[in-house]
């Protein structure tokens, strides 16, 4: 029944966490289900294959490098592997159990409700079977008051101990070389596929719905080049300077990774964290470095411009012969045209959009072999404006998002990393963006569109609305936004501001607490010599047999056999209190007054 009922809520559960488990884990999950419904124990032999199966699944699929996500699954294997081979009782709970935890611990990587309401229903349910095993109720009006109790501590613990800042410092979440992911540098002509990934990076909440194809969130600016890849020098740093300005109209952002830089909707803006504000220079960029604990901030727009440009927007290291082929096959002058003129050029040679190019280290190699992605199409086209003396630079963020019209957020994931271009006209910086010249399916679809839909933008009003399953995803993920809002928001800063509105200081919280602490030790202390009529009872029974010289050793067994070795008066009447405190102490049965009788039998 336990490992049933166990494996049940393991089903519907993976389901749900299907991000987090891999196909094997899958696999292993329904051997095992199989196996506990039909009673069927896998013999040492294909144990062996299986194990082999497993280790070459994951030496093949993610090479040397195992993530934490990675390994905990390869673990979770080898669990349900002993569970599938066990032929004891004992044996397939702890097994049971640790899968509990080892999937619980998917927490870390991924904060959803999900976990926690996992994690909690698995909890409760092991407890219950385990009180059910020793013929004890659960449910009770004993339990239910410490139930609260308990309640109440927990609670206390987390609103009013003082919360410590994190001393661990976080890593950058970059992933392995060609991992879709966000990187401040593009080192595009060392990758040669983009590998698809899931990571959620940022929640973002604006004051009103924007459409896909205007999603831009910004991360930093790239202008040193080689020729052909990017990198942010000490100029494009984004040093942020703090200014005096009341938070009002903001929209709402909060990073889920540790990131080199503070993500916004593509536009001027300022940026308010732990209730400082900050501008940045003429990158519009906002780099971490000069913020602490900055997984939640908000951000306003402004209007600004910047009429002096550097001249490292104009250097571009590419050879005479490449300088003369850009100003024959682009000879206008003006922006516009240029850029009219390469959406032309590119189209007109049938260039392709693909995850998988291959290694291209040049711009002349682009030329020639007429495929990439977003960089390689940003980088080209900064590198001819350039060339044609006009001030650019590659700016590197997110593009796209999924948005959830029950919270009215949008969710940016890792697979929505992106770059484009930024070319400075009369002193404005203006987006362009030439993936969406080659590939407009990427800037109006997701990943996940993109590849079920094989590239083809559905048509207009083909999609008739939500489905049913899409509405349930919306529906959870607002409730892990919510929770996520709730149970990680408060950290230390979040603490100090909800208490500084009663003009508690952290020295005032440290003081409650330690009062706190107090009364807890007193009434625990106190409690301690107060005995409930059981308790008296008990220790009524205990020295009446002290008198007979027989002494309690912590069993009950014991004692009984103790009594009927000694030549004792009454002696039934004692074997029959041990018998009625023995139900007392394990059934928790209302029978002190047939105690109470009994005792004064013997003492009469």
């Amino acid at each position: 029944m336990l490992a049933t009922g166990l494996f049940l809520i393991f089903i519907i559960f993976g389901i749900f966490l299907r991000e987090f488990l891999t196909p094997v884990s899958f696999i292993i999950l329904a051997l095992s289900s199989l196996g506990l419904v039909f009673r069927h124990i896998l013999n040492q032999v294909s144990i062996n294959i299986i194990c082999l199966i497993i280790f070459l699944y994951y030496i093949f699929s993610f090479g040397k490098v195992i993530t934490p996500e990675v390994g905990l699954n390869f673990l979770l294997n080898v669990v349900l592997l002993k569970f599938m081979e066990s032929r004891k009782y004992r044996d397939e709970v702890m097994c049971i159990f640790g899968a509990i935890l080892l999937i619980s611990a998917g927490a870390l990587f991924d904060k959803t409700l999900l976990y926690f309401l996992f994690y909690c229903i698995s909890f409760i349910f092991l407890i219950y079977y385990f009180f059910k095993l020793n013929n004890l109720s659960f449910f009770t009006l004993v339990n239910l008051r410490s139930y609260l109790k308990l309640s109440f501590f927990i609670a206390a613990l987390f609103f009013i101990f003082p919360r410590i800042p994190n001393p661990i410092p976080f890593t950058f979440n970059s992933g392995s070389e060609g991992e879709i992911g966000y990187s401040p540098d593009l080192d595009i002509s060392s990758i040669e596929k983009l590998v698809e990934n899931d990571t959620k990076v940022f929640w973002a909440k604006l004051k009103n719905p924007k459409n896909r194809e205007e999603l831009y969130w910004r991360g930093n600016v790239a202008s040193i080049t080689d020729g052909w890849n990017w990198a942010s020098g000490p100029e494009d740093q984004g040093i942020l300077e703090v200014i005096k300005e009341s938070r009002n109209d903001f929209e709402e952002y909060r990073l889920f990774i540790k990131t080199p830089y503070l993500f916004y909707y593509d536009v001027p803006s300022i940026i308010t964290v732990n209730h400082k504000t900050y501008r940045s220079d003429d990158t519009f960029s906002f780099n971490t470095s000069y913020v602490r604990n900055h997984s939640r901030y908000f951000v306003r727009e402004i209007l600004t411009t910047f009429e002096d440009i550097s001249n490292r927007y104009l250097r571009h290291n590419l050879s005479q012969s490449t300088v003369n082929w850009i100003n024959n096959q682009f000879p206008d002058h003006e922006i516009e045209q240029i850029v009219a003129q390469y959406r032309h050029f590119i189209t007109e040679e049938k260039f392709q959009y693909s995850w998988a190019p291959g290694k291209i280290k040049s711009l002349d190699e682009f030329i020639e072999k007429k495929v990439g992605f977003c960089t390689h199409y940003a980088s080209s086209l900064a590198l001819i404006l350039r060339a044609k003396n006009h001030p650019a630079r590659i700016v590197s963020g997110f593009q796209g998002g999924r948005y959830n019209p029950y919270g009215n957020f949008y969710e940016i994931s890792q697979n929505d990393a992106h770059a484009w271009v930024e070319v400075n006209i009369d002193g404005i910086w203006r987006r362009i963006d030439p993936t969406s010249f080659i590939a407009p399916e990427r800037i109006v679809m997701d990943y996940q569109e993109v590849v079920s839909n094989n590239f083809v933008i559905p048509q207009l009003g083909t999609q008739g609305g939500l489905s049913f399953l899409s509405r349930i995803s919306f529906i959870i993920g607002q409730w892990d936004f919510e929770f996520y809002q709730f149970m990680d928001q408060w950290d230390a800063i979040e603490q100090l501001n909800f208490f500084s509105q009663f003009k508690l200081t952290r020295k005032s919280l440290f003081l409650l607490s330690g009062l706190f602490l107090l009364a807890l030790i007193i009434i625990l202390i106190k409690k301690k010599d107060v005995k409930n009529p059981r308790q008296r009872l008990w220790e009524t029974y205990l020295s009446l047999l002290k008198k007979k010289n027989v002494s309690y050793s912590g069993s009950f067994h014991q004692l009984h056999r103790d009594i009927e070795k000694e030549q004792i008066d009454q002696k039934e009447i004692y074997v029959e209190l041990l018998d009625e405190f023995t139900q007392l102490f394990y059934n928790d049965l209302n029978n002190l007054k047939k105690i109470e009788h009994l005792l004064d039998r013997i003492n009469r």
